[in-house]
């Protein structure tokens, strides 16, 4: 693949990824080096950005859900002991 960069012969992308994609994908792939996109510049480009607030947004959901998971568990904990104290105290 470096050496159909180097030689500017990039095959045709694949339909299956978007224009926007496409487009990106060329853009990473420029002859000179210098005519590439920064990580900043690549960080900006629109569906770029979506892509990677959304994964942010799974992940983020994940980790609620995994914590808020071991919360409900220590509640449980903590009734139960509530209950095993009452039980003594009778």
């Amino acid at each position: 693949m470096a050496l159909k960069i180097k030689e500017a012969k990039i095959p045709k992308i694949s339909g299956k990824y978007s224009k926007e994609i496409q487009r990106v994908i060329k853009y990473l792939l420029q002859k000179n080096p210098y005519e590439r996109p920064s990580v900043e510049e690549l960080l900006n480009i629109p569906e770029i950005s979506i892509r990677l607030r959304r994964k942010r947004l799974r992940d983020n959901q994940e980790i609620l859900t995994k914590r808020e998971l071991d919360i409900k568990k220590k509640l449980r904990e903590i009734e139960q002991k509530d209950r095993d104290l009452k039980a003594r105290e009778k």
